[in-house]
């Protein structure tokens, strides 16, 4: 792992004249107002160095796959899940947060190796094109399942399949051919162990999450850091 490139993760008056003097005098401050309900998911952050390489494979499978076959995602807005939350009340952020603030404390950061190209479910049916996150030492599913554990004290369901991390680079349209859904597949197995690089994990964040025509927007609510090693 040493070997690959490394990079880390740390986000009324009635009169006109007064309302105008008060106007000039007190510069209006824009106020960001949340949702009640939100949809929320807890995930690592990924740093701009990160980002890039992601849009170079991206990019090199835009040219191998057939034209409009697959939705890619914006490279920030890229992030390395942990755990979906769905639709919560605002209200439990403060429940979340200090739930898991002291036992992500209990965590120190930690190396992953982020490369090699797969699909989900497989490659002879592509539907996710998504890049490998492999750790070695077992650590970020050591996080994960502290998380996920954790969650699940205060009503959270666990989820059923095992963890797999990974980055989703875009997703198959349902209405493509099954013989373009095929090039897709070996576009992918062609390129496959494209060279890897090593995030750094040091914190991670919960997001908000708002879908609107042009694409989802993603908003940092919380953010807890690893504990740094003595």
């Amino acid at each position: 792992m040493s070997a690959c490139p490394r990079v880390s993760s740390e986000h009324e008056s009635s009169s006109p004249m007064l309302r105008s003097a008060l106007q000039d005098s007190h510069p209006t401050t824009r106020v960001q107002v949340f949702p009640a309900v939100i949809r929320a998911f807890i995930a690592v952050e990924l740093p701009w160095p990160l980002q890039n390489y992601l849009a170079e494979l991206s990019g090199r499978l835009f040219r191998e796959v057939p034209p409009q076959s697959v939705r890619w995602a914006r490279p920030d807005g890229i992030h390395l899940t942990l755990k979906f939350l769905g639709a919560i009340a605002e209200s439990r952020l403060a429940e979340i947060d200090s739930l898991l603030e002291p036992r992500l404390l209990e965590t120190t950061p930690f190396l992953v190796e982020v490369g090699g190209l797969g699909c989900f479910p497989d490659l002879g049916r592509p539907r996710v094109v998504w890049v490998g996150v492999r750790s070695p030492t077992g650590e970020l599913e050591q996080l994960q399942e502290a998380i996920e554990k954790s969650l699940s004290e205060i009503g959270f369901p666990r989820e059923a399949r095992g963890y797999s991390g990974h980055l989703t680079l875009g997703r198959v349209r349902q209405d493509i051919r099954r013989p373009e859904l095929k090039q897709v597949g070996e576009a992918v197995a062609r390129i496959g162990e494209a060279d890897h690089r090593i995030l750094e994990i040091r914190g991670i964040s919960l997001f908000q999450s708002d879908l609107r025509p042009d694409g989802a927007v993603y908003t940092r609510r919380r953010e807890w850091r690893l504990r740094e090693a003595a």
